[in-house]
C-alpha cells in the first residue's frame, strides 16, 4: 500500500493514518497475544486432564500456540513498519512544501530568511560578509500572456537551472515568486567577483530558450546587488538595498 501525497491536506491525512495505525497495531497486538496465551492455556488444561496426554504433548501444544502467535506478529509489525515508513514520508512532504518552491523546487521565501538570518549571526560572530543579490527577469510577461502559463512554468524551471549552474555548492538561488529570484553568496566573494557572477547569471539566462511546446523565446534579467553589512544587517534590509540597487 502507498499513499499518494498531492498538497498539504493529503499530507496532513497521510500522517494521521500513520498515527491511527500504528496505535491500532499495538493495541491489536496486545489483545491478540492476551487472547491466544489464554486460548492455549486452556487448551492445555483441558489436554493434561487426559491421563493419557504426556509432556511431549504439551510441549506441542506450546510449541503450536507460540508458531501461531509469531506469525500473526509478523504482520502486525510488517503492518506497523509501513505505517511509520508513510509517516516519514508525509514529514518529508511537509517540509518540501514549506520551505521549497513547488513550481522549481528552489528554496522559497521562508527557506531563504532562515538562510539570510543564519548567514547575518555567522558573519557577525566571525566578522565575515556575504552578497545578496535580486533578480527580476525581463519579458517574461510577454511569454505568459503569448504563449499561456504553462510556456511561462516551463520557463521558470529552466531558469532556475540556469541560475544554479552559475553558482558555487555553499551559494543559494531562491524564487520568491513570480519571475523574482534572490541569490545569496556566502563569505568568499569580493564585490568584484560578486558583480562578475551576476554578468554571468544575465549573460546565460540571454540565450535562447527552447520550451516544451517547441516555442523558443529569448529573455534578459536584471541583477540588484547589496552586501553584508554595508548595506544592511538584517535580511529585510538587505533585501531592500538589492531591490532599490535593481530598480
Amino acid at each position: 500500500m502507498e499513499i499518494e501525497i498531492s498538497d498539504e491536506s493529503d499530507i496532513l491525512e497521510a500522517k494521521r493514518m500513520a498515527q491511527e495505525a500504528a496505535k491500532i497495531v499495538v493495541n491489536v497486538t496486545k489483545k491478540m497475544a492476551k487472547d491466544i496465551t489464554a486460548e492455549a492455556r486452556k487448551e492445555i488444561v483441558i489436554n493434561t486432564t487426559d491421563s493419557a496426554t504426556t509432556a511431549a504433548v504439551v510441549a506441542a501444544e506450546i510449541a503450536a500456540t507460540n508458531a501461531k502467535i509469531a506469525s500473526e506478529m509478523t504482520g502486525l509489525i510488517e503492518a506497523l513498519v509501513l505505517a511509520n515508513q508513510e509517516y516519514k514520508k508525509a514529514e518529508i512532504e511537509t517540509r518540501q512544501l514549506a520551505f521549497y518552491d513547488s513550481l522549481t523546487g528552489l528554496p522559497n521565501r521562508l527557506k531563504l530568511l532562515e538562510r539570510m538570518d543564519f548567514l547575518i549571526q555567522l558573519s557577525h560572530r566571525e566578522d565575515r560578509k556575504f552578497t545578496v543579490m535580486m533578480l527580476d527577469l525581463d519579458k517574461f510577461k510577454s511569454v505568459n500572456d503569448t504563449l499561456g502559463h504553462a510556456a511561462g512554468d516551463d520557463l521558470l524551471k529552466q531558469v532556475a537551472l540556469r541560475i544554479s549552474a552559475c553558482l558555487r555548492d555553499s551559494d543559494m538561488v531562491a524564487r520568491l515568486g513570480g519571475d523574482e529570484f534572490v541569490i545569496l553568496l556566502p563569505n568568499g566573494h569580493t564585490p568584484e567577483n560578486a558583480e562578475k557572477v551576476a554578468a554571468e547569471i544575465i549573460t546565460n539566462l540571454t540565450i535562447p530558450f527552447k520550451l516544451l511546446d517547441g516555442n523558443n523565446t529569448q529573455i534578459g534579467a536584471s541583477i540588484g546587488i547589496s552586501f553584508y553589512p554595508q548595506h544592511g544587517i538584517t535580511s529585510t534590509e538587505l533585501m531592500n538595498a538589492a531591490d532599490i540597487a535593481l530598480s
